[in-house]
């Protein structure tokens, strides 16, 4: 792999303090690991601007608007996920929005082996014969990673093939800035571009075909484990008729203590959070301790990001502990978080 290093004292008349006098190096350890709950929340696309690529740069995106949709993300181990099964080679399930996405994580890199999902009451399967390497460790500026793709997907007896290739490059390195006057100056950004023709050949007729392009980018501090925040281009055309099938841009940021347990572990709201019962029936409550009095806001969220239950009031200084009546809610998974000036706790809680 590539390595480009600059001398401390040039480093320094280039950046000027407190920007690293060298590219950040990520490791496994800045990836979200078996166990790791965090939230994105979503962004006005036109707000959030990529910047350049290059060294000492300062990607500032204090400025951006949020949206308000939040899209929760989940790591596991693979045993009790939909497809564990199909992916029986690897040792972490990442789930976003009901898609459940498998790769095996260590300290040689990330990689890839597929996801699977349901659309419409349709299981959907797409699996990587050459596993998609996303990242090798230590990751560092001006590295870059080639694969070429090679992926089949199933449904209803339909199979499509994908080919083509991934791109994986650390494309800069330099200051973040976030809204709430959160700044990084350790951040490393990797970009993350697949070029790819679909064939699908549904049964008894001629294939047709669809190009693909995704670009993706995301920002990740030397001490924080999880990405800080990501930008997401697609777009999909037929290629016999050029319409285009899909086109999305997408962009969000990491808040502060989501809920990610990690190296040099982000703030939390609220300390000694517990929810009991937990699996619940009818009723939780919700325990936790503040330092000093403050607005408090706690919300329930569903899988797909949508509040379904907020409550709002003032804490004292210590114990809190607050009921919610959960009983009219369907049976499920759902996410808890509680906000304050501090930041955001999240926890997990089942309805059954």
């Amino acid at each position: 792999m590539k390595r480009n290093y600059f001398s401390l004292f040039g480093a320094l008349l280039i950046a000027g303090l407190p920007a690293k006098a060298q590219s950040p190096e990520i490791t496994q350890s800045n990836y979200s690991a078996a166990g790791d709950t965090f939230t994105l929340q979503m962004a006005d696309t036109t707000s959030f601007s990529i910047g350049n690529a290059g060294s000492n740069e300062t990607w500032d995106l204090s400025g951006i608007t949020l949206n308000g949709t939040k899209v929760f993300m989940d790591a596991t181990v693979i045993t009790g996920t939909p497809y564990e099964d199909d992916f029986d080679a690897a040792d972490l399930a990442i789930e976003e929005d009901d898609v459940y996405r498998y790769y095996l994580l260590n300290s040689g890199g990330f990689t890839s082996l597929g996801e699977g999902y349901e659309d419409g009451g349709i299981n959907i399967l797409m699996q990587h014969s050459r596993p998609e390497k996303l990242a090798e460790f230590p990751m560092e500026y001006q590295d870059m990673i080639t694969t070429d793709i090679v992926a089949y997907t199933t449904a209803q007896g339909m199979s499509t093939e994908r080919k083509g290739e991934t791109t994986v490059e650390a494309d800069g390195y330099g200051t973040l800035r976030l809204p709430g006057n959160r700044n990084y100056y350790d951040v490393l950004r990797i970009k993350v571009i697949r070029n790819y023709t679909d064939s699908t050949n549904p049964t008894g007729t001629t294939p047709f075909y669809t190009d693909g392009v995704q670009e993706i980018y995301y920002w990740y501090s030397e001490t924080e484990k999880g990405y800080l925040a990501r930008h997401q281009r697609i777009l999909e055309v037929n290629r016999s008729n050029g319409n285009v099938l899909r086109k999305s841009t997408t962009a969000g940021i990491v808040p502060k203590g989501s809920g990610q347990v990690g190296i040099a572990q982000r703030a939390e709201a609220a300390e000694d959070f517990r929810i009991m019962p937990n699996p619940a029936k009818d009723r939780i409550m919700v325990n936790f301790t503040v330092k000093v009095n403050q607005p408090v806001k706690i919300t329930l969220y569903n899988l797909l990001g949508k509040s379904v239950m907020q409550e709002s009031f003032t804490a004292v200084t210590g114990l809190q502990q607050k009921a919610l009546e959960v009983s009219g809610l369907p049976r499920g998974v759902y996410l808890l978080s509680v906000e304050s000036a501090e930041g955001v706790s999240t926890r997990r809680v089942a309805l059954h």
